[in-house]
């Protein structure tokens, strides 16, 4: 007897949109690997390895979460595929923001990837609205959750371009000290709260 999904015209076509997202995703990874060989070999706990693992959770983690979620709602039309393609390109520019050591810009990434999320979670909605078993009250859920991350990361971005983004502000600083540490930390937290919180709901 076919799965409920194998009979669906789109989900040939969805398949075929998830393996390329999962090939670039492994290049992405992969290749990076080389380039942080100095930082992970042997491994030294300083601020530029700190913003690569930061990067490495954030990338990994949407991997594992997107493999799920898709596996269990197709595309349905190339919107969200697009949306996609756009998160890659983010998630290839905060792996390797830490080469240029410019926090401000790393900084930046994750508001904008928050709102990918938002848009992704939304088209998901659009296509699905109409399905019976397609679960609306997490998925509104999942959307706020999704909207209070893009705000915390917006404002931690912001929080910190304030206290350093100002040439004269930034020349008294020196990049990696207690409060670069503190915004990574944070902006940390923030990814990881939001894995846990679509854990729990789905």
């Amino acid at each position: 007897m076919p799965k409920e999904n194998d009979e669906k015209p789109y989900v040939r076509v969805s398949q075929t949109y998830v393996l390329a997202i999962q090939y670039i995703f492994g290049v992405i990874i992969a290749v990076s690997f080389f380039v942080y060989a100095d930082i992970l070999v042997p491994f030294s706990l300083n601020f530029e390895a700190g913003m690569v693992l930061v990067a490495y959770i954030t990338v990994i983690a949407s991997f594992i979460g997107y493999a799920l979620r898709i596996a269990k709602f197709p595309h349905q039309n190339v919107k969200r595929f697009i949306v996609d393609a756009i998160l890659l390109y983010l998630y290839f520019q905060l792996i390797y923001a830490p080469l240029n050591s410019n926090f401000i810009y790393y900084l930046m990434l994750f508001p904008m990837i928050f709102a990918g999320y938002l848009v992704w979670g939304y088209l998901e909605y659009r296509e699905y609205i109409l399905d019976d078993k397609y679960e609306k009250v997490p998925l509104k859920l999942r959307l706020r959750f999704s909207a209070v991350c893009f705000i915390l990361s917006l404002g931690v971005w912001i929080g910190y371009y304030l206290l350093r983004g100002a040439p004269e502000k930034a020349s008294s600083f020196n990049p990696g000290d207690v409060i670069d540490w503190i915004y990574l930390f944070v902006i940390c937290g923030v990814v990881i709260g939001f894995r846990f919180n679509r854990k729990l709901i789905g």
